[in-house]
Order: C-alpha cells, then structure tokens, then sequence
C-alpha cells in the first residue's frame, strides 16, 4: 500500500503521510532523498496523473493521482529532497469522490523547510567569516581585533592601516587575512512552511485568494505553533478538472519586518 519509488529513491522517515482535507477526502504525501541530478530526477520522476497505487482496495486511496511535484536541493546541491503530492481527482464527480468539493474547501500541509538569511544575522557572528582583511603596504601585522570583531567598523587610528574588503583591495594595499568562511554569505534556519489548497468554481474568486503574496497573514490551521508571524510568501492558480485550484505557502518566522510587509 504504497507508491513505488524509483531505483536510488530513499523514503524519507516518517513518509508517506496520509491526511484528510475538511471536504473528506484524503490526500497522500511522498518525500524522497535522492542524489541531485536534475535531468536525472526529472526522468525519473513519476507523470502527473500518476496513481499513487494500482493494486490498491481501499476506497480511501482509490483513484488518489499524482497532482504536484517539488524538487529541494540541499544547500550543498548533492543531493535533494523530491515530494509528491497525491490527491483525489475534482473534475465534476469522477474518481476519488472530487465532486463533493465545495467551493472554498480547504486543506492544509506542514511542510518543515528552511529560510535563508544573511549571514551577519547569525548568532556569534564574526567579521572575519565572510570579510578580508588589508592592509596598507608594509604593514605586516594581523590587529589582535580581527579574530573577535563583529562589525566592519574601525576607529581613526587602525582605519589609516586596515580595512574590511569583500573583494580585492585599495590600490597599493595587500590582503592580510583571508575570509574563514569563503563563499558563505548566508545561512539557513528551520522554517515551518504551511500548504494550502483551496478550491473553486470561480475563477475570478480564486484569483482574489491568490492575490495577498506579501501579507502577514496566518492559515487557519498552524499545527499547534505557538508565536511567530506568517507571511504567504506565494500563491499560485492552476485549472484542476472543471475547478480551480489556488495553491498557497505560509511562511513563518519569529517576525517579519512591519515596514516592508503589511
């Protein structure tokens, strides 16, 4: 009673999720790790319309269809995550028992991703991680400051010798220390992520829930976390038999900056 994965797929722990919208029907989660090789993954990669499983007898996953698939490569790019979304057919009553969705149903995933952000944001961060040292020439000694400075900021008298560089140095200067953590301009940190899939008859009234990317809003469901702000950070419509489907991310994080997002 399962999807059958390809050759050199790994089911990740705690996959496949089973889970039951407000509209009563179930929906399928599969999440795999794999080696990253895009065109390798994609021709791996099961077709839309797919049945999760053939030999199935449970009217719960019968007629389930493979409706969305998502690649998220790890941030070394060596591998990747696959996920799989399988859910009822909703073109005006054929399989899965699509036809009993209502307009505005609504069903909800929680996905745990991850957020980039700068690396200057980071607790313990040193200058010296992502920043050069100069030096004017003939001067040959490192400043017992680089290795615990937390900012570019030099006072006057050490400002006439050194200087923070990203890049290459002023005319006549000379690297005195390079970066530790070359590259590395950034970081992530655990993120929930919510999915919502909302249907409609209506295509305009599915553009007006798609239309609040941006906004500091919640879904209905936040899984029992507590704190935090969301914010939909996308929205997306696609036609869904004789529907429309608006597919929706909430992103949470402890605060999202009030002056940029309303």
């Amino acid at each position: 009673m399962s999807f059958l994965a390809p050759s050199g797929w790994v089911r990740t722990t705690g996959y496949p999720q089973f889970r039951k919208g407000n509209m009563g029907g179930y929906s399928v989660i599969e999440k795999f790790y794999v080696a990253w090789d895009v065109r390798a993954v994609i021709a791996a990669s099961p077709e839309t319309g797919s049945v999760y499983d053939p030999s199935s007898d449970l009217p719960q996953l019968y007629g389930l269809r493979l409706q969305e698939i998502s690649f998220s490569p790890t941030p070394n790019r060596t591998h990747a995550f696959v996920t799989l979304t399988f859910g009822p057919t909703t073109g005006g009553g054929g399989g899965g028992g699509g036809g009993n969705i209502a307009d505005g149903d609504v069903e909800y995933v929680l996905d745990n991703g991850t957020f980039e952000r700068p690396l200057e944001t980071k607790t313990g961060y040193l200058t010296r991680w992502n920043y050069r040292l100069a030096a004017k020439a003939g001067v040959n000694s490192t400043p017992g400051w680089w290795s615990t400075a937390t900012d570019t900021t030099l006072t006057d008298a050490f400002a006439v010798d050194y200087a923070w560089v990203k890049d290459d140095p002023p005319s006549e200067w000379k690297i005195l220390e390079e970066k530790t953590k070359p590259g590395q301009e950034a970081y992530y940190v655990p993120t929930p992520v919510v999915n919502a899939r909302i249907w409609y008859t209506d295509k305009e009234a599915a553009n007006a829930i798609a239309s609040d990317v941006g906004t500091r809003v919640a879904p209905a469901d936040v899984f029992g976390i507590v704190g935090g702000e969301w914010l939909v950070t996308s929205a997306r419509l696609n036609p869904d038999g004789k529907r429309w489907l608006v597919e929706k991310t909430y992103t949470w994080a402890l605060s999202w900056d009030h002056d940029l997002y309303s």
